[in-house]
Order: structure tokens, then sequence, then C-alpha cells
């Protein structure tokens, strides 16, 4: 089976042929072509491709050509997409880039084609902050590239600039900050529908996206036809969910001072409460000069474990089918599926219907048309996301667990659990539900109007419309925060974006003896617009479940509306298909920006050389065990657009009820009407090489980025009108290596084993802020800062008190303390005084008194980074015969999770630090004495995990008639993880999709372990 590819040079006189060979290596290539000289070219996913030439004469139309292609672990003949509607051979790019093919995707068990990058791409974090159902995925290119904007890649499909919204419409009843943040749209494409995927990491390689590509590029391109009869692709999978890990809770039946007694481990008992209380002894514990009287004895409690009633086994199934073919003018690809995944916690799941028509049509020997449309409708059913008390997982570790949370009244109605706050099993009467109506569509016109010159005409449209509507019933018992629950809760709101890109592209090629040209223009324009409404009230009348039952009923409204357009131009040129030097500009122009700062130039320069391809190398003797070496470089200029809203550079105006008047009120932020896009400026070093008969590929990049004119709210004093205003006043630093491997380890006709894995780490600075430190704001507690000198996001808190050996220094009666003494302003340049330290503009320096204690305020220091030190990944896989095995471990090292959960466990009583003091294994006092300091929090979220494992069986074809290919797999996903985290998993964050908050563990759902069992065949 072949596919003739011949529509993108309908004019050349040599034809170029990328054919595709079946797994059996057949292929046929029919045609109608004049007579004369041709080139054909075979390739295969991980082998070197081959040119053949053939000579077409009168008479002589049938030939048979036989060619043996040899393993290749670099391709570097592979043409990859780099931009838009253009490609290029891997060999002439002078930057990294990262390129996963369809059996990539089907071996990662996921449904989220993000997930499948995990492990794959070097030189990204790729963090699941979720464990919901839709699986929220954040992606970080070689750091943090800004610290007003989020860390989110430009994400193209089929020449369309897609949306990756996380947007909340269910969230609505609490204020979450940054972490309050929905599903990210890019949930709503379906693997099973992607042909390739090409992650470009950095500034230097993405510079032709100008302002929009600070943060990366991932070019995704969808499956098309190919000709001959109808081929009909189907697979179903069956997917079971478990909750990978369960946190230690307590179940010894004991509790300090009585049962009622709230917090026993830290709350000071009075003398009102022991007097009701007959038994109830106390001790005086001091904590920063305050005296606690906290109970001493015990009474029997019955605690349960609310893991078994929150938590659950999920199911869920994947299927699809796909339908290509086509005549030599005419090729389609059509495809339908549906998927649906329940949740690991009560009340979630995730289901997603899509359609999708993929249309190529030649229509004359110079043009040529390609159509695409994507239909989806995808919906879910939601449970309150960490950040609130109230989630489900926050409910587990909030809350005392010696109550019975099953026990129901007369009128079925939960009982009340602990005073303040609700049942954990109360989400099960919760409605909050999503559904999403999406289409994205794209066509592009493709003319040739002479030999070598191409001109491509885009247009692509994203749009969709997110409705959420949320339901919480009034509560009938008193006393539960927030007072929401007590009333009655309803909300609706609906997020609406569209999108449009046109793109004109105008390539032109052509050779002059050793030396190739490759000349490209072009023009793009972006429009964007989101609407955002939400309606929400309390005070539920009795029958309504929505809104309309409210008589609280707010209704607010927001717009977001932007264009961004652009020119461009890049000139290549190659010498003896050796070497390549590449230049480009791009200038852009936003409606964002005011017009003194609206046009923006960025460039970008690059230059390979294929070094092994050169005669003296062939002679050194070098080949015979080193078969290819290739060095690169470049710079290049990217711009963060997406750091600023389309209004921020004006001051903006609220209304507001005074005195029962309608009042307009300026907003605390002043206006800065030259603020200009951030930037980023990248240098990229590297080296491709190939060894044993190039079966081992190994790929090495330096990078070094400048971040600067980071926007940041700087502060004001009032008496300039105003708190803060926008300004491009920060800079900041990225510096990295990366390493990938490819290793063709056996290969014969029976068995094949290849081994593959990848190495990232980078250096992050913020350089400067505009002030020492800027506080993050973090319902979870966590003390995320960014403190000039120091990496974005770092957490400084209060610490341990320590010897000069490092000991923690306890009390007489063996309670940690936390250390204090004074803080002072800085002025540079001044001395510091020995055992004192400088942080943040700011002097710190411990102090002891006459005992040795700590005395003073409680100081801050870093206590941990959420930057990873480095991540690295490796991963096999096996065929023998009929049977194939693969397997993928994935880590991060070095990297620090702010544990927000575990003091709560032990403050309520349910921990194991807990039990232990309750057991007397550790000293009456001592989580009181720790509870308020952050450094205990703060742990090593180092781990090492099982990302996928797989099996699978090739059946003989025709085994039920006409079906072949016919295939049988188990997958696993996140089957363990080797850490030594106290929580459900190191890998998560409570702020979401956050570039600034990340590390935090507050409440998050984790991340499942998932096993798929799947079956795929074609007929």
């Amino acid at each position: 089976m072949g596919r003739n590819n011949t529509e993108d040079c309908i004019a050349c006189s040599t034809f170029v042929m990328l054919l595709f060979f079946d797994l059996d290596a057949n292929y046929e290539l029919k045609g109608s072509l004049p007579s004369g000289s041709y080139t054909i070219t075979f390739s295969y996913v991980g082998y070197g491709a081959k040119a053949e030439k053939v000579t077409l004469n009168p008479g002589n139309n049938d030939i048979m050509l036989n060619v043996m292609l040899e393993a290749d672990a670099l391709a570097l003949d592979e043409v990859v997409v780099t931009v838009s509607s253009l490609n290029a051979p891997k060999r002439q790019l002078g930057n990294a880039i990262t390129s996963l093919k369809a059996a990539d995707l089907e071996k990662s068990g996921t449904a989220n084609a993000l997930t499948s990058l995990q492990g794959r791409v070097p030189g990204a974090k790729i963090t699941q902050v979720s464990g919901d159902p839709a699986g929220a995925i954040n992606i970080s290119l070689r750091g943090v590239n800004s610290i007003s904007g989020g860390s989110d890649p430009l994400y193209v499909i089929d020449g369309v600039i897609v949306s990756n919204s996380a947007a909340a419409v269910t969230q609505t009843g609490n204020n979450a900050g940054e972490g309050q943040v929905g599903t990210p749209r890019l949930a709503d494409l379906n693997p099973s529908d992607i042909e390739t995927i090409n992650v470009i990491n950095g500034a230097a390689a993405a510079a032709i996206y100008g302002s929009r590509a600070a943060n990366g590029v991932v070019l995704i391109t969808t499956k098309r036809g190919t000709s001959g009869k109808p081929r009909v692709t189907v697979g179903t999978s069956l997917n079971i969910n478990q909750l990978r890990k369960r946190v230690y809770i307590s179940t010894f039946g004991k509790q300090f001072g009585f049962a009622a007694l709230r917090l026993g481990n830290i709350s000071n008992v009075s003398a009102a409460q022991i007097a009701q209380n007959p038994g109830t002894t106390t001790t005086p514990i001091v904590r920063d000069g305050a005296t606690a009287n906290l109970s001493t004895n015990l009474v029997d409690v019955t605690r349960y474990d609310y893991q078994d009633n929150l938590f659950r086994t999920g199911s869920g199934t994947d299927n699809f089918i796909n339908v290509t073919g086509g005549s030599e003018k005419t090729k389609y690809y059509a495809g339908i599926s549906y998927m649906n995944n329940e949740g690991i916690t009560i009340n979630s799941d995730f289901s997603r219907l899509g359609l999708r028509l993929n249309l190529d049509q030649i229509l004359t020997s110079w043009a040529s048309l390609s159509v695409g449309v994507n239909a989806v409708r995808s919906g879910s059913s939601d449970v309150p996301t960490g950040n609130v008390f109230w989630s489900p997982v926050n409910s587990i570790n909030i809350t005392n667990n010696i109550w019975d949370i099953t026990q129901r009244d007369a009128n079925g109605n939960l009982k009340a659990a602990e005073p303040t706050r609700i049942n954990p099993l109360s989400i099960e009467t919760f409605q909050m539900r999503q559904v999403v109506n999406r289409a994205i569509s794209n066509a592009k016109l493709s003319l040739f109007p002479i030999e070598g010159l191409q001109v491509d005409l885009i247009a692509g449209m994203d749009a969709f419309s997110q409705v959420g509507t949320q339901y919480i019933p009034l509560y009938p018992y008193a006393g539960v925060n927030p007072a929401f629950f007590a009333n009655g809760y309803a909300s609706t709101a609906n997020n609406v974006s569209f999108q449009y890109n046109t793109d004109l592209n105008v390539t032109y090629n052509k050779d002059f003896g050793d030396i190739s040209s490759n000349t490209v223009v072009g023009y793009n324009y972006q429009n964007s617009r989101v609407d955002y409404t939400q309606s929400n009230g309390e005070f539920i009348a009795p029958g309504f479940t929505s809104v309309n039952g409210s008589p609280t009923r707010l209704t607010s409204y927001s717009l977001s509306r932007y264009w961004i357009d652009g020119y461009f131009g890049q000139q290549t040129f190659g010498y003896k298909n050796q070497w390549f030097l590449t230049g480009a500009a791009r200038v852009d122009n936003s409606s964002i920006f005011s017009e003194s700062s609206r046009n923006q130039l960025y460039t970008k320069a690059s230059m390979s050389w294929v070094i092994s391809e050169g005669s003296f190398w062939k002679d050194s003797g070098l080949a015979s065990f080193w078969n290819t070496a290739k060095v690169r470089a470049s710079f290049g200029e990217a711009g963060g657009v997406a750091a600023i809203g389309p209004y921020d550079r004006f001051n903006l105006i609220s209304a507001n009820n005074y005195l029962g008047k309608n009042t307009l009120t300026p907003n605390s932020q002043l206006a800065f009407e030259n603020v200009a896009p951030e930037r980023t400026r990248e240098i990229e070093v590297g080296a491709d090489l190939s060894f044993l008969k190039n079966k081992l590929g190994l790929g090495f990049t330096y990078y070094t980025q400048r971040v600067f004119d980071l926007l940041v709210n700087k502060q004001l004093a009032a008496s300039e009108g105003g708190t803060s205003r926008l300004d491009n006043v920060g800079e900041m630093e990225n510096k990295g290596f990366e390493v990938s491997l490819n290793y063709n380890v056996l290969n014969t006709k029976d068995f094949n084993w290849d081994v593959y894995g990848v190495y990232s780490q980078n250096r992050n600075k913020v350089v400067k802020l505009g002030s020492p430190t800027v506080a993050l704001s973090t319902v979870s507690g966590a003390p995320a800062f960014l403190i000039e000198g120091s990496p974005a996001s770092v957490f400084y808190g209060t610490y341990y008190a320590r010897d000069n050996e490092g000991n923690i220094l306890n009390t007489p009666q063996g309670l940690p303390q936390t250390e204090k003494g004074s803080v002072t302003a800085y002025k540079a340049g001044a001395e510091v005084p020995a055992g004192s330290y400088v942080l943040g503009g700011f002097l710190y320096t411990p102090k002891r008194d006459a005992n040795g204690q700590p005395t003073g305020v409680a100081l801050r220091k870093i206590i941990g980074d959420p930057n990873p030190d480095f991540t690295m990944s490796l991963g096999t896989n096996l065929k023998y015969k009929k049977f194939s095995f693969g397997l993928l471990l994935d880590g991060v090292y070095g990297v620090d999770v702010f544990n927000a959960d575990r003091r709560t466990r032990q403050g309520v009583g349910i921990g194991d630090y807990s039990e232990k003091e309750i057991k007397g294994e550790l000293p009456r006092g001592y989580i009181y004495s720790i509870y308020l300091n952050e450094e205990w929090r703060t742990e090593d979220g180092s781990f090492t995990k099982i990302r996928e494992a797989s099996l699978g069986y090739q059946l003989p074809d025709n085994l039920i008639n006409g079906l072949t290919n016919l295939n049988i797999s188990v997958i696993g996903r996140n089957l363990y993880s080797f850490d030594n985290y106290d929580g459900y998993d190191p890998e998560t964050n409570a702020g979401g999709v956050s570039d600034r908050l990340r590390g935090i563990d507050f409440g998050n759902v984790p991340i499942p372990r998932t096993i798929q069992f799947s079956l795929k065949g074609s007929f």
C-alpha cells in the first residue's frame, strides 16, 4: 500500500514521491506521468530515507523497485512541520525539535493528547496537575518565561491556532485566585485523529511566530486520506481508574480531651470546657511567647477512614471508527469517536463525542485544496477542586474522623459531622455540570504557478461554547462554613470563545548547482473574542436546582477581544545538502498595545552542518563507527503577548452601589499606555550524533534565555492615585541542557528492541522585579514568592532553629523550635554580621535568649523550590514475532512540594504525627509547636514513576474474515511511584495550570492508576 504525495510539487520537472509502507513493507504506486526522469524517495519512521531514480519511457510503464532501508536513529531526512504549512528536513534545522508519531500516542494509554507527551520531550516539564477525569495538563518548555502570564505554549492544529483555555464555569462558589481553573480545552482533542505532534521548545526555533511564541509552539497534524479502496480502522478500549496510593489516616481509637473537642491536638482548652467535661486535664505549652493549655487525658472514640467513602474505582470506554481512502485526485479521512471516563472520586466523570473529516483534492495540475472539520461535544460532572475545604480530598483531611458520615436522618438527609464542616459525603448531592460544543475547521489552498513556487492560503477557525451549571442544596444542619451551604447556592456560567486566523505563505525553491535556496514570505492575522457571563445566587427556593430559584441573583459579564497580525520573511541557503544557513524576521502588531508600542520586530538566525557527509569525514575512518555528526546553532527572539489582557493598559472603571445609587469607581491599578510585550531572546547550540550503523542516536542541546520587559504589577504609593501599575520592569533568565537518546539495540527477523530516553535540566533566576520580593496570593497558605536573585515561585517561609551542627533546637520539653531574631532593611554594600543573611532586601539576624532559645520575631528564608534540578525518563519497546512490550520510567528530581494537607491532618487528629503524640511516642505539644512552621510542610517531591507499561499481541490476519492488523493490548499508566512523599502524589499542583503557583498540594484530586484493555483492527 502506498501513498502518492505529488500534489505539493505538481509543477516540478522532477517529481519527489514519498511513500509510506504497510507493516509488511509492501507498496504500490499508480499514476499517469509523462515520460522523463523521476526520483522516488522511500522512508519509514526510524529508518533512513533512500532515493532511487527511475526513467519512464513510452511502453515502459511497469517498474519494480526493491529497496532495503537501514535503521536511522536520527532520521535527518525526515520532513517535519515547522510553521503552519511550512516544513523542512531535520538536517536543515538549526534548532532542536521533538516529533511524536501516532504510534507513540497509541502506546500512552490516555485519552488526553497532551498527557502522551510525558517523558518524551526534552526540555519539557509536563505535569498532570489533577486526577480529574479529563486530566488537566500543564506544559512548561524550558522553564518559566513570564510572571504575569501563563506557561502554555502556542497550539496549532493543521494551521489553526487553537485555544487551550482553562476557564472555570463550575467552580464559582469559591475564590481560589489563580488556582481557580477549569479543564484545559485541549481535552476536547481525540488522540486517535493525530498523525504527528511536533514540539518546538524555545524562542530560537519559534521566532517565526513572533509575539505569541515565547513559551514555545506545539504543532499538531491530524491524519489525512490515502488513495485506494476504503480502509476502515476500528478501536475500542475499557479503562479502569483506581486510587494509586492512600494517605495514612489514623484509626487509633483514642483522642485528647473529650469527644466534642475540635482540633484536640492544638486547641487551647478553657476553664469552662474543663468544667463542662469532668476528667479533662491540661498542660501549658509555650509557643511564640503565648501559652496554650493542651489537654492531656485520653478518651475512647471510634474512627473511620473516609477514603473508603469518597474514592471509588472508576471505569470508562474509548471507541473510534476511522475511514480513509480515495482516488489519485481525491482523498478523504473521516472519523467518529466516543469516550466516557469515570473519575476516582464519587460524582465525577468526563465524556467526549467527536466527528472529524479531512478532504484533499487536486484541482488542476497547478492547484490543490485541503479542508478539515472537527466537531466535538464534551461534558463533565465536576467536583470541587483543591483550594477549598469542601473538596473531596480536603474534606478527608480537614474533618476529624470520629463521625459516621453515612448516617442519615428520617428524611434521608446526611447527618452533620464535625461542627462548621460539611459532611464529606455531601458532595454526592452537588450538581456541577459543564457542556462544551466546539468546532475547529481549516482550509488550505495551494497553488504551483511556476516551477519551484508554491503559494499557500490558509484559513482556520476555533469556536466553542462552554456552559456550566452548579447547584449546592441547602443543608439541614447549622453552623456550616462557608455560609452558602446553609442557604443553598446555584450558578450558571457561559464562556463563549471565537477565534480565527488567516495565513498567506509564499515559498520559492531554487537550486544553483550545489547551492539550494528556500525563500519564504508570509502574512498572518489572528482575531480572538471571548465572552464570559456568570449569574449566581443563594437562598435557593424549594423545588429549584438553578439560579432561577434565588432572590439574590448577581450577574457579571467580561469581554476579551483583540487582534494580532504580522509579516515575516525567511531565507535558507544550503550547500551540498550539508551546510544550511537560515535568517528570518517578523514584524508583529496587536490591538493589545498602544500605537506607540504596537510594532515589534523579532529576528532569527540559525545554521546547521552535517559534518559526517563531508569527504574528509568519510575518508578519516570515523564513519565506520561514528556514522552521523550534525552541529547546529540558532538565535531567536519571541514575544509574550499573552502576559497582558486586552484592556490592562487602560484605566478601568467599575460600577458599584453606594448609598442606593449607581456609582463609578476607578480601578486601583493605574493605566500605562506605553506598556510593551514581554520579550525572550535565546541562543541555542547543539549536536546530533549517531553511532553503530546509525542504530544509536544522541542529541545534545544547550540554551540560554534572557526574558526581559517582564510585566510586573508595580506597587505605588496611594498618593499617586492608585496602588499599582503594570510596567515592563522585570527580567528573568533560563539556562539549560537537554539530552535525547534513541537506540535500536537489536533488530532481527523475529525480534526488535529499542531504547529511548530524555534528560533535561533548567536553571531559572528572577534577575529584576522592580521590588525585592513579590508575594504570590494563594488560599493554600503556601509561602510562594518571587525574589530577585532566586528562582521563580520559591517557598520563602519560617524554618527550624538549628545549632552549629545543623540539629533542630528543642525546648527542655523536647519540642522543636522555629528560628527567631530580628529583621531590618538592608542597604546594598553594607557589612553582613556573622550568622546573619540578606534576602529580598532585608537583613535577617537569628537571636538567642539567656537559655539559648530562639527569641524575637519568626525569621524567613527560602525553604523550598518548585523548580526541579532535572527531569529524566527512560523507555523501551520490544517486539518478538507477534508480541510487543513497552515500558516508560519518568522522573522529576530535586523538586520541592508544599504539602498543606500534611499539617491539616495532624491538627484535626487523623495523621501519623497525631497518632504518635496520642500514643506518647512524641511529647505532648509537638504538633502544636511546629504547626506554624512552614519548613515542616515543605517536602522533597522527587519521584520516579512507572509512567507507562504495555503488552500487546498481533492476531493473525483474516482470523475474522477480512480483518487485518488486529491487535489486543493491555496498557498501564501511572502504575507506581518511587518517592518519599507524605501525600497522595508529589506530581500535583493546587495552582492548576498557573505558571506562578507550582508545587502546592492542597486538596488536589490525586492522579489515578489507569489500566486500559484495548482491541484494534482494520478491514
